[in-house]
């Protein structure tokens, strides 16, 4: 078989994988979902499950990664001091990023796996913006530079996090315009004129 169709194949059925998990978190508990459930929603063998998944936790990762990179390339992709002098577009990128994938969040929420991979994503952006060539120099080891990386990256984590959880009862616009005044109202110090 030519090894593009098979590249081609495996995509189409990773895709479908993921797709019927996705539907059956918003009809069952995830922790109820079955491999059997999830092959027979997708129309495929569990052979082909078990070609490209080890178990069902492999498809939660692989759907949590994606979302992660997008937001990593998100944030990468940006420059830095257009970000401090005008938040809101990068946060309406992130809120629709959220906003797409709501019902994943909401049901998985409060797993450890997705606590775990909420600090490895804190920790990249922290590491990403010491990194960020944008970022002067004489901040980088500027010890209020990174209480106040620490302190809004962990906010607004958290706070889109509760949003998530149902814990605040606001609209993603009402977040983002609110973290948005946060950060220029804090920025100013760090912004090259």
């Amino acid at each position: 078989m030519d090894e593009r169709r098979e590249n081609r194949n495996a995509l189409r059925s990773r895709r479908m994988i993921r797709q019927a998990f996705l539907e059956l978190t918003r009809e069952k508990n995830f922790e109820k979902i079955t491999v059997t459930d999830i092959v027979r929603r997708a129309d495929l063998n569990r052979s082909t499950f078990y070609a490209h998944y080890p178990d069902i936790q492999g498809v939660v990762e692989e759907i949590e990664q994606d979302i992660f990179l997008k937001n990593i390339r998100l944030f990468e992709e940006t420059d830095l001091q257009e970000l401090l002098r005008d938040p809101v577009p990068f946060l309406t990128a992130l809120s629709d990023v959220l906003g797409d994938n709501i019902e994943l969040f909401k049901r998985l929420g409060h797993t450890e796996h997705l606590h775990s991979r909420l600090d490895e994503f804190r920790r990249i952006l922290v590491e990403d913006i010491r990194r960020h060539p944008d970022l002067p120099e004489e901040y980088r080891g500027c010890v209020d530079f990174s209480v106040t990386m620490h302190f809004f990256i962990g906010g607004i984590m958290n706070t889109y996090q509760q949003w998530a959880e149902g814990v605040l009862n606001c609209s993603l616009d009402d977040i983002t315009r609110e973290i948005a005044r946060l950060i220029k109202a804090s920025a100013s110090d760090f912004i090259s004129d």
